[in-house]
């Protein structure tokens, strides 16, 4: 378990490198970031937050929220 956790911790550190480069790096990389992010609170809420042992419905919300967001974001765009 605590091998997971810290693979989860040190992919969240690239992932979040990789944000910092493409913002300041490409104008156009926007969905990228977002994706990006989307993905973050999805490793947080499952991996971290433990909501992968939680009821159906938790799950399918984390999940449902995640995509409901970044269709939302990209519509804006």
């Amino acid at each position: 378990m605590q091998n997971k956790l810290t693979i989860t911790y040190f992919l969240l550190l690239v992932m979040t490198i990789t944000t910092a480069i493409l913002s300041s790096t490409f104008k156009t990389g926007f969905s990228v970031i977002i994706i990006i992010a989307i993905l973050k609170f999805w490793l947080v809420t499952f991996m971290f937050m433990d909501i992968r042992k939680a009821h159906v419905f938790w799950k399918s919300l984390a999940i449902s929220w995640g995509a409901v967001m970044f269709g939302f974001i990209i519509a804006l765009t």
